[in-house]
């Protein structure tokens, strides 16, 4: 597991609209440079912060996720991991 990894993305998809969107539409690809394991991928796709925070990441940085899925993330989940 890599809590740094995990950082990284909510960190840059707070901040950076690309990164978002691409995030959003193309999951596995923008979590491609990260070493993070499915169940990470999983995680963070999924829109939920307590999935997020069950990785070990702060629960203040974790409420990150909020702002950046704000539509339906149903077909993240199902299927973005990298």
């Amino acid at each position: 597991m890599s809590q740094e990894a995990m950082m990284k993305v909510l960190e840059k998809a707070s901040t950076d609209t690309t990164f978002r969107d691409e995030l959003k539409k193309n999951p596995e690809a923008a979590l491609k440079g990260y070493d993070l394991t499915a169940d990470e991928c999983a995680a963070l796709t999924s829109g939920d912060a307590s999935k997020i925070e069950s990785m070990g990441v702060d629960a203040r940085v974790s409420k990150l996720q909020g702002s950046w899925f704000e539509t339906d993330n149903s077909s993240f989940a199902s299927g973005g991991s990298a």
